[in-house]
């Protein structure tokens, strides 16, 4: 019997582009470890790591960098990937729109005083209605995922996204009974509940 894998995923001590590959992980049933990194610690890490940046993974003497290059490798491997190429391409589509909306709050969450009021209200009254609107059309007819009859990467990257949401835009998004829904599914899975429940308390 062949020796199941051993995943060692880097990152810092938070939630941020780390927390939806963590769900991949735990969704998946992998033997992993959530190596967190603290920002004292990471001048004298940042040389040692594929390209410079966080997160990236860690199987054996093997590292793959960037959180796409990650996510689609460990959805592959843990049977949370397509059934066939235009599901994959989906799945990727599903991966990119969520990474623009979350870079978008990430800028204005990292902005200056003088534009960051600006930024958050456009991502609180654009960016994130307009992300909602998006995953909604996908779950009309009933759909229970995403992408296909099965739960995939896909459901777990959108529904981290969204359950991080906090004030008016998580009303705004519990207002869209099929996306809340669709959040509350991933959420209610045994392995996610499990994580959710004991993660390290962080800010996102």
């Amino acid at each position: 019997m062949a020796t199941q894998k051993h995943y060692k995923l880097h990152y810092f001590d938070g939630r941020g582009r780390a927390e939806q590959i963590r769900w991949i992980l735990v969704q998946g049933g992998a033997r992993w470890e959530d190596r967190r990194i603290k920002q004292s610690d990471w001048p004298a890490i940042k040389p040692n790591t594929p390209i410079g940046s966080l997160p990236y993974l860690e199987i054996g003497s093997e590292k793959i960098a960037t959180s796409a290059a990650v996510a689609m490798f460990l959805a592959r491997e843990l049977g949370l990937a397509a059934v066939n190429h235009l599901e994959e391409a989906q799945v990727q589509m599903m991966w990119d729109v969520t990474q623009d909306v979350f870079n978008q709050f990430a800028k204005a969450a990292y902005a200056p005083p003088e534009t960051q009021a600006d930024l958050l209200q456009a991502y609180s009254t654009v960016a994130m209605p307009k992300y909602v609107t998006f995953i909604a059309k996908h779950l009309e007819g009933g759909n229970d995922w995403l992408v296909g009859n099965k739960l995939s990467m896909a459901d777990l990257v959108c529904a981290s996204l969204l359950d991080s949401q906090q004030g008016a835009v998580n009303q705004g998004i519990r207002a869209v009974k099929s996306v809340s829904a669709l959040v509350d599914r991933v959420k209610q899975l045994p392995n996610i509940s499990k994580w959710i429940a004991n993660r390290p308390p962080s800010d996102y």
